[in-house]
């Protein structure tokens, strides 16, 4: 939680690859609240884990959570943050050459001011949210099992088509089947007037990894586009795999590619 009345006033300027500081604000852009009114939600809040060694950058819009974790050379102590969303917008423009992203950045943590450097020394600054943010960590599910995995590609492909079909209609679910070795993304679209016309759609998607028993949830269809597209391989050899995680189809879900990043998605009935 963002309390500066309760944390340690401290200050850190953190050097990392500008890649990593990049890909952490740019995979957590899509989580942030785009609503005025909950101004403590609208950015990205970033924190140290307890042993000082791992920089977290989180961001939530009350349905869906991303979290991305960057692992620290050193250990580093400031107070939680959170910024502003036109700070991230700017630190991933700062920050977006592909050519340079293994370049040094610098992160600079004060409680009155946030700032990052580029390889060039240009610079950017922001002060931070006065704000209370939630105990995120109390909505992440322990340890759920996997109850898909896939593919990050194979996924993605089948669901774009599924989402754009769905982007016209009141309808925002789509259903995940998984049993045996086949993921079904499918969605019914029903016409709520005479003039409307319904439909179906259905895509078959092979797992990465046979299922012990069938199971069967739904998500936004955007939202879990949203995630997927945050995936790279650029820590991976082979392509990436996603799992998809959750202890029932009522609860969160973890849709996570790597030990450094996660989202969490509330499923919704179809």
């Amino acid at each position: 939680m963002l309390d500066r009345t309760t944390e340690t006033v401290t200050a850190a300027a953190i050097t990392l690859q500008a890649g990593d500081l990049h890909d952490a604000f740019a995979r957590t852009r899509h989580a942030m609240s785009r609503e005025q009114t909950r101004y403590y939600l609208a950015g990205v809040y970033i924190h140290l884990s307890p042993d000082w060694r791992t920089l977290n950058f989180v961001a939530t819009d009350g349905h869906r959570l991303a979290h991305v974790r960057v692992p620290l050379s050193a250990p580093a102590q400031f107070a939680p943050v959170l910024v502003k969303a036109d700070f991230v917008v700017d630190a991933i423009k700062l920050l977006g050459r592909k050519s340079q992203h293994l370049l040094s950045a610098t992160l600079r943590i004060a409680p009155r001011a946030v700032s990052v450097t580029n390889w060039e020394g240009e610079r950017i600054e922001t002060e931070p949210v006065e704000c209370s943010y939630p105990d995120y960590a109390r909505v992440l599910p322990h340890e759920p099992p996997a109850r898909a995995i896939v593919v990050k590609d194979d996924l993605l492909a089948a669901l774009e088509p599924i989402a754009g079909f769905l982007r016209p209609t009141r309808q925002k679910a789509v259903k995940l089947t998984a049993a045996g070795n086949t993921l079904t993304l499918s969605v019914t679209v029903q016409s709520a007037y005479s003039n409307e016309v319904g439909g179906k759609a259905e895509a078959v998607v092979k797992l990465s990894q046979p299922v012990n028993q069938p199971y069967e949830t739904g998500f936004n269809a955007e939202f879990l586009v949203d995630a997927l597209r945050t995936f790279s391989n650029r820590r991976h050899r082979s392509p990436a795999v996603v799992s998809i995680c959750g202890n029932d189809a009522g609860a969160p879900h973890l849709i996570e590619c790597d030990r450094h990043e996660t989202y969490v998605l509330m499923p919704m009935r179809v």
